[in-house]
């Protein structure tokens, strides 16, 4: 802090340190390398000083891009006109040792360059830039000086001469230094005793008041701050710890408001007129001893002030919900983000001390939720789970309006699937497929058939077989495929073999779908499962006639054929099937011209989901 003491007779003023980056200048003015000068020659000149002289180098059509030059030396300097630097809290302390009084004038403003007074600018800062803030400084602190030192009366008539000082500093930057000034602030603080502790000047305060009423006791949280603003005043009322004696006041003037009311009261009525009360009584208790303050009163109830800031909260992601059938249950998560807008009108059993209503609303979010899950079929949830979430959506935002009063816009519900064991096994069945080989009798034909799961059927069947087939889905299509073999080759065996062979291959094809779809209700009793419609494909249709021996050699060669064809069914060996399907259907061709006879040929898709296979020719 430096002392400025040429005239001791009157005022004294301080320079104190002041918030000013001490790099900041370099937004108007660099210093720069000779052999490296890159300058935007819209926004920036460029300076020349001859150190030795300290004054600007000019040359017609001649400039010297060298740091020294026939014996001198050189800096310099780009000077960019378009920026600006800021100077914020530049302090100075205006007192008068007879009266007592002060004044602590706070200045911040931004500064830019004149266009083409760069030169004006560095010598001003005697080509020294590391210097340049700390010679700003004092120089407006000495204008500063002379201008208080011009007015007698300055600390008592500061308010009128306040815009006159910001416009004498101003015109004398722009003048002696070269220096555009905008954004002037002045920030005065007003004091009458320079004694009085720095720590008193500010205040801010958290305090806690037990307050008792009517039905209860409450706790009223209070953020308090507080300016001096008279120091005379606060001088003559000789208080020695302000803290204190708020915290006394502001508990007296809570209490004395709310005593007589009920826990009920205070909230329906706490923000529309207590909290004002409060607050303006406040107000004229610290203005009698010198201070102005800022008041922030909370709601006496850290619950209802939760409510009415703000809550989110999820329900389902630890519980599972019964449904309308007996042990099979599911989960799904419920989330409800919210903010209440107004107690008045909300149910009395919610507005208690201690009481929350936030648990008050999940309680009730989670028993609808419950009682609406103990209504739905679980095939109904899984199949349709929108109509679901809907209906559980239209119940939470009814009682939300009637208990809490809750509009739809003030919160917002969302309802998402949890996967449950039950539920990631079904989604494993639906993805994956079966396979079956059917024989015919006389081994003439062979058939695949390629089945899925595409619903539950019976969900008591379904949740039984839990245990057995969780985690092993393949185990459940395995058994499903021989109980459905079993009774398709139960059917064959039974039926009059020359009955069959009269048949064409299509009445066969649709013989046997239709085998398939009869084992739906044994399917669903054991299983508990909807099949798909089956995708059928006839291997292979031929006479089996072995009198010929060529015709016999030919049917050998095909039944071995069909072995690697079946193998290769089974593997999944697309291409190989393609070509053992192109050999046997050669073999075919060739028994029918021997026979010459015209022999069943392979389907087109039939409109009861059966599947021709394709034959390929070799080349």
């Amino acid at each position: 802090m430096t002392n400025f003491n040429d005239n001791p007779k009157k005022f004294i003023i301080k320079e104190n340190p002041s918030s000013i980056n001490l790099n900041i200048l370099e937004n108007i003015i660099r210093k720069v390398n000779p052999k490296a000068i890159n300058i935007d020659t819209d926004n920036e000149e460029l300076v020349i000083i001859d150190d030795k002289k300290g004054e600007p180098k000019r040359q017609d059509g001649f400039t010297i891009l060298r740091d020294s030059f026939m014996g001198r030396t050189y800096s310099h300097y780009i000077v960019n006109w378009s920026n600006f630097s800021r100077v914020k809290d530049l302090t100075c302390e205006i007192s008068d040792p007879k009266s007592g009084m002060m004044i602590e004038l706070k200045m911040s403003f931004e500064v830019s360059c004149i266009e083409s007074r760069g030169e004006n600018v560095i010598l001003f800062f005697k080509n020294n830039l590391n210097e340049a803030l700390t010679i700003l400084k004092h120089t407006i602190t000495s204008w500063v000086r002379s201008f208080v030192n011009n007015h007698p009366d300055f600390l008592t008539e500061f308010v009128s001469l306040e815009n006159k000082l910001n416009r004498e500093i101003i015109d004398k930057i722009s003048k002696h230094i070269g220096l555009s000034v905008v954004n002037m602030i002045t920030n005065p603080f007003k004091v009458a005793d320079s004694n009085i502790d720095s720590l008193f000047e500010h205040i801010a305060i958290v305090h806690s008041t037990p307050c008792e009423i009517k039905d209860s006791t409450i706790e009223v949280k209070n953020k308090i701050v507080l300016n001096l603003k008279d120091r005379r005043i606060f001088s003559l009322k000789k208080i020695e710890n302000p803290e204190e004696w708020i915290k006394r006041k502001v508990d007296t003037i809570i209490q004395n408001e709310l005593i007589k009311k009920t826990f009920r009261d205070v909230v329906d009525g706490f923000k529309s007129k207590y909290k004002k009360n409060i607050s303006s009584e406040l107000e004229k208790a610290v203005r009698e001893i010198g201070y102005s303050v800022e008041h922030i009163i909370s709601i006496p109830s850290e619950e209802i002030e939760e409510f009415i800031n703000g809550f989110t909260f999820t329900i389902g992601e630890e519980d599972t919900f019964e449904t309308s059938q007996a042990g099979i249950k599911i989960r799904l998560s419920v989330t409800v983000e919210g903010k209440g807008t107004r107690i008045n009108g909300i149910h009395k059993k919610y507005i208690k001390p201690k009481k929350s209503i936030i648990d008050a609303i999940k309680k009730m979010t989670k028993e609808i939720i419950s009682k609406q899950m103990r209504k739905v079929i679980p095939s109904d949830y899984y199949s349709s789970s929108r109509k679901v979430f809907s209906v559980i959506k239209e119940k939470i935002t009814l009682k939300l309006f009637e208990n809490f009063k809750l509009d739809e816009n003030d919160f917002s519900i969302s309802i998402s699937f949890l996967d449950t064991d039950i539920k990631e096994r079904f989604d494993l069945l639906k993805a994956e497929r079966g396979r079956i080989i059917i024989y015919s009798n006389d081994n003439v034909a062979c058939y695949e058939i390629k089945f899925n799961i595409i619903d539950v059927s019976n969900w008591d069947s379904f949740h039984k077989n839990q245990i057995k087939y969780y985690g092993n889905t393949s185990l459940e299509y395995k058994d499903i495929s021989s109980d459905i073999k079993s009774n398709i080759e139960l059917a064959f065996k039974y039926n009059d073999s020359t009955s069959l062979k009269e048949k064409d291959a299509r009445d066969i094809d649709l013989y046997i779908t239709r085998l398939f779809e009869n084992t739906q209700s044994k399917i669903t009793n054991e299983y508990g499962v909807l099949l798909g419609e089956p995708y059928l494909t006839r291997i292979l249709v031929c006479n089996g006639n072995t009198n010929n021996p060529v015709i016999g050699a030919l049917t050998k060669k095909r039944e071995e054929l069909t072995e690697l064809l079946v193998e290769a069914i089974v593997s999944d060996d697309e291409e190989r099937k393609r070509e053992l399907n192109s050999s046997i259907e050669k073999i075919n061709k060739s028994i029918q011209m021997i026979l010459q006879d015209s022999l069943e040929l392979p389907l087109n898709q039939s409109n009861y989901g059966v599947k021709s296979i394709d034959y390929y020719e070799e080349e």
